[in-house]
């Protein structure tokens, strides 16, 4: 377990689980760092042979994302120095609970804008392999994806999510417009769509097994969606395969020698449909996060996929 040693603009109280040190009054908790672990962007394929827990958190996301027993570690804007962690929100997810509409609570963020956790809506390439092995299989989950913020609703969400951004920034302004996406939307692909005729974008570099792998992604968009998360310019966030026992290349999805990153180019936002999932809520940041936190259980995906 390693101290948290702090950071500039750290975002309380939304990113709590604090203890009271009498010396430093209230500080995260301490974040368990495995000997073998590394902070997002540190390994391969950034041209490190390994990850590691120096990251240049003044200007990159750096997140860190850390499972112990039944307790999920993310944080954002991570770095390890003098055997602190520093970051800008640090915070637990409990495994074990069913989390309300509203997550760790309305207007809360977390080490994602729209106030979710990070590793859940990720997939991975053992992910991927597992659902290869069974007849039109998917992923399971849902997927997060991203949005530049000038394309989001400006200082609004929805549920599942618990947070918004008013979009200023490297992104610019956000849309004012009320029929923009606002943070926290679920994006299901259309029943309709045909799934077994669509040929990867990168099929040319990709092959079958890029074709095969679009199609796992694409019935998972087409059951389960994908839920609007951050901003930024990478729509869809997949897991670096250093950690699994599958690796990319083997679906046609290698970013430096498959052309990956075109995996599902010729899907258009027009063959979405957005669920519903509850009223626009404003923007305020005022984050209660003693009283929200503290919800009984209830129902954020509860079968999965809907409410």
């Amino acid at each position: 377990m390693t101290p948290f040693g702090g950071a500039n603009n750290y975002y309380y109280p939304d990113c709590g689980d604090f203890h009271t040190n009498p010396s430093y009054g209230p500080i995260p908790l301490p974040i368990p760092l495995p000997e073998s672990g590394g902070i997002e962007g540190t390994g391969p394929p950034y041209g490190a042979a390994k990850p590691s827990y120096t990251c240049d958190n003044g200007s990159d996301d750096c997140h860190m994302l850390i499972v112990q027993g039944n307790t999920l570690f993310e944080s954002g804007n991570t770095n390890v120095v003098g055997g602190n962690v520093q970051a800008m929100c640090a915070l637990t997810w409990d495994l074990t609970r069913v989390y309300p509409p509203q997550g760790r609570g309305d207007q809360c963020t977390s080490t994602d804008a729209a106030g979710f956790p990070v590793a859940p809506l990720l997939f991975n390439a053992d992910e991927m392999y597992a659902a290869e092995q069974v007849s039109n299989g998917d992923l399971g989950h849902a997927i997060r994806f991203i949005l530049k913020n000038s394309r989001m609703m400006k200082a609004a969400y929805v549920h599942p999510a618990s947070h918004g951004t008013s979009g200023t920034g490297e992104n610019g302004a956000s849309d004012t417009s009320p029929n923009a996406i606002p943070y926290g939307s679920r994006l299901r692909l259309k029943s309709t769509f045909n799934v077994a005729g669509f040929s990867a974008g990168n099929h040319a570099d990709g092959g079958a097994a890029a074709d095969a792998a679009a199609r796992v992604l694409l019935r998972t968009l087409q059951k389960y969606g994908m839920v609007l998360a951050d901003g930024g310019s990478v729509p869809l966030t997949a897991e670096s395969d250093y950690y699994t026992t599958h690796k990319w290349a083997e679906f046609g999805m290698d970013p430096n020698t498959q052309s990956g990153g075109k995996l599902l180019y010729g899907i258009a936002v027009t063959n979405f449909e957005v669920v519903y999932t509850g009223p626009t809520i404003a923007l305020t940041y005022d984050c209660n996060s003693n009283g929200n936190h503290m919800t009984p259980a209830d129902f954020i995906f509860i079968d999965g996929f809907d409410y």
